[in-house]
């Protein structure tokens, strides 16, 4: 009998109408049935030797089985011969009874090939040949899987079927690797490039999408420009990277630089997400921490006795702290904010540099609008390149530049319609799946975990997991 068999014969048997009078036996009168001659053969290749022993206290089912079925031939060099060295018991665990977890004693035979030399403990065909657990609670285990993709974790399994939560990873992540082992890359034509955190202290890994299927391409450990190129190496040995059309990303030059070098006519997309972000990241926030850093000096300088002005300027002061959201909306949205924000809108508004970085920032925004046609776009940004160079701050100049640098990037906005939103919701995807894990100790269990949360049509379990 086949190990599928088996797997097949605990959900089947059941529903056989050759059983129904074993169906509606009781518990104490299945775990007599001990021989070949029954329609329901619990434990083939063993016979139970006593009765169950029932451990009240710790809820559990002893079941004690002798070892019967000796194979006929070695499976080292195939010859017909054995010599028993020993007995040996191993406990193997087994599908719940109620409310009771059951376990199995067997003795089980340590025999010895002469030919091959080759020494061998013998395991009954129900186990399971990487866990000391029977294949109907396998095939237990897969169904709690498949069901609880979102609703059961690995510890919940393990309690419900008395397994350690460890086994139950492994079976997970065994049968993830049979669902992923080979990711097809025919259909793909536009893909998206990002990193996300995966330990604190700026661990990374990067991810590749499908930006048309939303489909995880590949992930690796690690946000360098040699870390993606397995993947576009197995691009070229299949072939295929000539079908890579279009690649959003954010500004990494590392990432650019690498689509342009291996995928020469894929279209390199900068986001106006990623854009922003890099804005008030290297703009909005020097600003405000320049005027901040003004305000300070200014208040060192002040005569101990001028108490009005030492409060006038610590109120400044904590204003421009609490106004690091207001520099990053937009004069547009600035000007629609609540009323409670009215003195923080009112700091910006009067504060010439913070308004000007507010309006550099709508700027922004509207290169993005005019994406229909390329030549509008160079000259949009020929105006804020001008009027970068006339408002006189140095981190709005040095900014405006580096747009400068990415026109053909914006401008492929347009002719693509790439944008990075379907890999930004797939990131927040993988947030919550490694927040509700508690972190991953096993980075490949947890690429893994991400390719089933983005997968589209997955098989059923036991059609996919296969020994």
């Amino acid at each position: 009998m086949k190990p599928s068999d088996i797997v097949t014969n605990s959900y089947t048997a059941a529903n056989n109408p050759e059983t129904e009078n074993l169906v509606q036996a009781t518990p104490e009168e299945l775990l007599h049935i001990r021989r070949k001659e029954t329609v329901l053969e619990l434990y083939p290749g063993c016979v139970v030797t006593e009765d169950p022993v029932l451990d009240a206290e710790n809820m559990r089912l002893i079941v004690k089985l002798d070892y019967t079925h000796f194979d006929k031939d070695c499976h080292g060099c195939e010859q017909h011969r054995f010599q028993l060295r020993e007995w040996g018991e191993r406990t193997i665990k087994d599908v719940p009874l109620g409310a009771f977890k059951v376990s199995l004693k067997i003795k089980i035979p340590k025999v010895y090939c002469p030919w091959c030399g080759k020494t061998k403990w013998l395991n009954p065909p129900f186990k399971h040949p990487h866990h000391r657990i029977t294949m109907r609670l396998y095939g237990q285990i897969l169904n709690l899987l498949d069901l609880g993709v979102s609703h059961i974790d690995l510890k919940k399994i393990g309690q419900i079927l008395g397994v350690e939560a460890d086994i139950v990873r492994a079976i997970d992540k065994a049968r993830l690797k049979l669902w992923f082992k080979s990711i097809p890359l025919e259909n793909v034509k536009y893909i998206a490039i990002d990193e996300i955190s995966v330990r604190k202290h700026h661990d990374y890994m990067t991810v590749i999408i499908d930006a048309q299927t939303r489909r995880l391409l590949f992930a690796t450990h690690g946000r360098k420009k040699d870390d993606l190129k397995p993947f576009f190496e197995k691009l070229k040995q299949l072939g295929l990277i000539d079908n890579i059309l279009g690649a959003v990303m954010d500004g990494n030059c590392g990432y650019q630089n690498l689509v342009k070098e291996l995928c020469p006519k894929a279209k390199i997309v900068l986001d106006l997400f990623h854009c922003i972000q890099l804005y008030n990241r290297e703009v909005a926030d020097a600003v405000r921490l320049a005027q901040i850093k003004k305000l300070r000096q200014d208040l060192a300088n002040l005569d101990d006795d001028d108490k009005e002005g030492k409060e006038r300027l610590l109120k400044q002061i904590s204003d421009l702290r609490q106004s690091k959201w207001l520099s990053y909306v937009g004069r547009t949205r600035l000007e629609a904010a609540k009323e409670s924000n009215v003195n923080l809108k009112e700091l910006i508004m009067n504060n010439l540099p913070l308004l000007q970085v507010e309006i550099f920032s709508d700027g922004i925004r509207e290169l993005w609008k005019h994406v229909k046609s390329p030549e509008m776009v160079r000259i949009a940004i020929e105006n804020y390149c001008t009027q970068a160079k006339e408002s006189g701050i140095e981190q709005i100049i040095k900014f405006s530049e580096k747009l400068k640098s990415w026109t053909e990037y914006i401008i492929h906005a347009a002719t693509t319609g790439l944008n990075t939103s379907i890999l930004e919701g797939c990131n927040n995807k993988f947030k919550v799946i490694k927040r509700v894990a508690y972190g991953f100790r096993d980075l490949e269990y947890y690429i893994l975990k991400l390719h089933q949360a983005l997968s589209v049509d997955r098989e059923s379990t036991l059609k996919a997991c296969t020994l």
